[in-house]
Order: structure tokens, then C-alpha cells, then sequence
């Protein structure tokens, strides 16, 4: 049974709507500009934080917020993380090639196209991810025990994260510099997961549905970020990300795939790769 709870901010889930549209709108301009789509990437490194702050400004002086610091010191590393990440990738300049192979895909349309799909289609994904932040910024009634063992998951979530890039960056590295002929990496935690990386971006965001959860038999409806979350990781980006895999490397992918059977979930592989 859900709880519809969201009669205790039904004016800040609307007006943060109406910010997130407007920071949609100019950096989608922002875009046109540059003749790239990476402006994008500042709403999902940022976005979070900044709803989160601006929750925690809004609490009154005699209202209890420990619950909303701790979950925004999480949020900000899972931020600072994913800001590295993107500056590590190649930062402001580099297009993601998804928006590449879209921007040849759709030609002359794409400019239009690419506020739909890139701009707000995420935009929407982020924000319904981050409808639990709500309830753990104005809820009075979530137990302590819900919100301490949300943020260590999401916390989790964050640490594996980072491991992963780092194991893939030394990957890349080692390759660059021939130290290896491997073209696919299935050691530590790439040999668990195809994609331990969204793993780690799972447990972030089931972390903080969790840190949420008041604990009274009914399920908040704030259930829809991860659950929109989960299908966008394991629905979209891990089917783009093996298809361009498959293409690049056909025959040792196809052989990963075989020994790593596990998309995104850990899991230990029945096979040693070599």
C-alpha cells in the first residue's frame, strides 16, 4: 500500500520543478553554443546537492536536521565523485559518445531533439531519484535506524563506485602504455560485474529511498526514484554500453559476457578469465 506523503511540501516539490526546468533551459541554450551536450552533465553532479541544500535551508530553528546533514555529506561525495569522473573523461569540450552517435543519428533535428531526450528526459529521472529527499528533509516520523543504514548503503554505493573507476582507469592506462594486450577488463571488481560501476549508482540511490522509509507498513511513493532508477541502468544504459562494446571488441566481449554473466549485480563468476 503507498503512503502518499507529500502534503508536507507540495509547495517545494513544485517549485524545485520549475528551477530544474529553467536550469534545463539554459543549459540546453548553453549547449546550442558550444555545439556539444556535456552542459548536461552538471545537472546529475549537482542537481542533488543542490536540493538538498536547499531542504535544509528551509528547515525551521527548532526542527531536528542531523538526518538531512548526514545524507547530504553522502550526496555531496557521491557528487564530487562523479565531477572527477567527468573531469577525468575529459571534462568541459568532451561530448559522451551516446550524444555523438545522437547528434548523427538525428542530423539537423537534433538540436530540438536533444532537449527532450538528453535535457529533460534525465532531468526527469534525476528528479523523481531524488523525491526522497523530501520526506527525509520534512518528515518528522522516519526512524533513526532507516536513515543511518540508508546512508552507509548509499555510502557504499559511492565507495564502489570510485573503485571501479579506479580499476578501470589503471586499465586504460596500462593499455595506453602497452603494458598489456588485454582489450577487456575482468579482473577485481570487473569480474563480478560487467558494470560494478552502476552497481555502485544503484546502491546510492536505493540508499536514500531507504533513508526515507518511515518504517509504518505503507511504502512512500517516493519508491518510483529507484525503481525508475533501476530500469534505467539495467533497461538503457547497460544495453548502449555492451552494444558499442560488442562492436568494438566483438569477440572479447562476447567472451566476457559469457563469464561475467552478471550485468550489474555482484556476483561471483563461475569462470577465471585469463
Amino acid at each position: 500500500m503507498f503512503n502518499f506523503d507529500y502534503t508536507y511540501f507540495e509547495n517545494d516539490v513544485i517549485l524545485l520543478a520549475q528551477y530544474l526546468l529553467v536550469v534545463n533551459i539554459l543549459l540546453w541554450l548553453l549547449s546550442l553554443a558550444v555545439g556539444k551536450a556535456w552542459p548536461v552533465d552538471f545537472i546529475w553532479s549537482s542537481w542533488p546537492i543542490f536540493q538538498l541544500s536547499y531542504l535544509l535551508f528551509q528547515k525551521k530553528q527548532n526542527e531536528s536536521s542531523w538526518q538531512l546533514i548526514l545524507h547530504l555529506i553522502v550526496t555531496t561525495l557521491w557528487g564530487l565523485r562523479l565531477t572527477t569522473n567527468f573531469v577525468k573523461r575529459g571534462g568541459i569540450g568532451h561530448e559522451d559518445w551516446r550524444y555523438t552517435d545522437m547528434r548523427v543519428q538525428f542530423g539537423r533535428g537534433y538540436n530540438l531533439i536533444s532537449f527532450i531526450t538528453v535535457f529533460l528526459a534525465q532531468s526527469t529521472f534525476m528528479f523523481l531519484g531524488c523525491l526522497p529527499f523530501f520526506s527525509i528533509a520534512q518528515c518528522p516520523d522516519i526512524p533513526p535506524f532507516y536513515s543511518i543504514l540508508g546512508a552507509i548503503i548509499s555510502f557504499l554505493g559511492v565507495i564502489l563506485e570510485y573503485l571501479a573507476d579506479q580499476q578501470m582507469d589503471t586499465f586504460v592506462l596500462l593499455k595506453k602504455n602497452k603494458k598489456i594486450k588485454k582489450k577487456v577488463l575482468s579482473t577485481g571488481l570487473w569480474s563480478l560485474s560487467r558494470h560494478p560501476n552502476y552497481c555502485g549508482e544503484l546502491l546510492f540511490w536505493w540508499g536514500t529511498f531507504l533513508a526515507s522509509f518511515h518504517g509504518d507498513g505503507g511504502v512512500s511513493i517516493s519508491i518510483i526514484g529507484p525503481v525508475l532508477m533501476s530500469f534505467l541502468f539495467f533497461g538503457i544504459s547497460v544495453d548502449l554500453m555492451e552494444e558499442r562494446q560488442l562492436k568494438n571488441k566483438p569477440l572479447e566481449y562476447a567472451e566476457y559476457q559469457k563469464n561475467v554473466p552478471s550485468s550489474i549485480i555482484l556476483l561471483p563468476s563461475m569462470t577465471t578469465l585469463n
